[in-house]
């Protein structure tokens, strides 16, 4: 069974233009999800997913002077853009990874995988249900059902990918990946999407002891709570 990550990006942000590619102490927002997502380790394979659009270029360029895989496909149906990735990359199952989760953690991808490989599950998310902070979204699916089922999407589907699944798949089909440390400290939002949440992510880097990649999510929190981190 071949497991592979897909990076869906896009530069032309309309709250935080060119965010991807923004630094944090030297070091692209597009590298600190690189490095993480090369943490998971055993060689799985990682995408970065962007659009055919001309403003996009910019992280074509990145990802060529970086050596790092990239696929281009539709700016406005994502879901095909994923899809139409995955088949190039001839994985059985696709993660999804969003380009503004700065700490997406290798520790939640690692588990999910296992569960794949050992229940087979046809898809698995750990948002659906959240008790994560927004910002660590990991989904996965099976490719060979994405494909069977994505010309049933609509609209809004077709724009976020894995809606579509929240309510048209069997129970036996899904695994909702929970947090079982879940505190009123994990309701906090680490996705970066605005000026507000890049300080915020800044802040965070900052008071890091070790390398950024190294922190779980739960140390994240703790780091958060303990230095009175605000957004």
């Amino acid at each position: 069974m071949k497991v592979g990550m897909i990076l869906l990006c896009r530069y032309d942000s309309k709250r935080l233009p060119g965010k991807i590619l923004k630094k944090i102490k030297g070091k692209r927002i597009i590298e600190y999800i690189i490095d993480r997502l090369n943490s998971v380790g055993n060689g799985y394979p990682i995408y970065v997913a962007t659009s055919n659009e001309k403003s996009d270029d910019p992280i074509i360029n990145f990802c060529k002077n970086k050596s790092i895989p990239f696929f281009r496909g539709s700016k406005s149906n994502v879901a095909s853009r994923f899809l139409e990735c995955s088949l190039k990359m001839n994985i059985d199952y696709a993660i999804r990874i969003n380009g503004d989760n700065l700490f997406t953690d290798s520790n939640i991808i690692l588990d999910m995988i296992k569960l794949t490989k050992t229940e087979k599950w046809s898809f698995l998310s750990n948002i659906y249900d959240r008790t994560f902070p927004m910002g660590v979204s990991v989904e996965i699916v099976n490719v060979e059902l994405l494909k069977n089922k994505i010309s049933l999407f609509n609209q809004y589907e077709r724009e976020h990918v894995m809606p579509y699944f929240y309510k048209n798949l069997d129970e036996s089909q899904v695994y909702k990946y929970k947090n079982e440390n879940y505190s009123d400290n994990f309701k906090i939002k680490l996705a970066i999407d605005d000026k507000n949440d890049f300080e915020f992510a800044s802040k965070i880097i900052d008071s890091m002891d070790y390398s950024p990649q190294s922190y779980s999510i739960n140390e994240i929190v703790e780091l958060i709570a303990t230095n009175s981190i605000t957004a």
